[in-house]
């Protein structure tokens, strides 16, 4: 997608810059983005993919599964079920953080788990409140699923209520510690069971 992007670029090259065709003047996150959607639909093409989690149904297993399948990542495969998937589901990926750069500079308080990005299917965002960009202040409960699973370091699931929006919401929860990068995580897929 890069090279497509570069080719359509140089072919459309025009002495004048304002002048050159607004369609190939795609920079920063919208062209990452779309690079992103294409190599999903090369490495994990929608019609099987989709017929796969049908079979197999929305879970971490079923993401470990495809992501072994097509050898992509499981963060990877994890997103390309909320973009295809059936149901109301939601990703979120916590990460340790304070809620303010204020609060970590005075140091008065640990840091806590907290939504670092999330994704969640179509189902999700139609009825559901959505997770938003605010919420990355939010930390995590002490005692919800992925607090527990951060602490023992291993998968654990449960049933509980989550709040990611304007009510709460009665999830399962799958909640896997995951590093990534340098950065230590818990990554979580929630099922709306309301």
């Amino acid at each position: 997608m890069e090279l497509l992007f570069e080719a359509q670029e140089q072919a459309h090259q025009h002495p004048d810059p304002h002048q050159a065709p607004a369609s190939w003047q795609v920079q920063g996150d919208r062209k990452e983005q779309l690079c992103d959607r294409l190599a999903a639909e090369l490495l994990m093409p929608r019609h099987s993919f989709r017929a796969r989690l049908r079979y197999l149904g929305s879970s971490m297993a079923t993401a470990k599964t495809l992501a072994s399948d097509y050898q992509t990542s499981l963060l990877a495969t994890l997103l390309r079920m909320m973009q295809v998937g059936e149901g109301a589901h939601g990703l979120v990926v916590w990460r340790w953080a304070w809620a303010t750069a204020a609060a970590q500079a005075q140091g008065r308080e640990p840091p806590q788990l907290r939504i670092w990005w999330q994704a969640t299917t179509v189902a999700w965002s139609a009825g559901l409140p959505r997770p938003n960009a605010a919420l990355e202040t939010v930390s995590v409960e002490a005692r919800s699923v992925v607090q527990m699973a951060e602490q023992v370091d291993q998968f654990l699931t449960g049933t509980e209520f989550w709040q990611l929006g304007a009510k709460p919401l009665h999830c399962h929860v799958e909640a896997l510690p995951l590093k990534i990068g340098k950065r230590r995580c818990v990554v979580s897929l929630c099922h709306n069971l309301g």
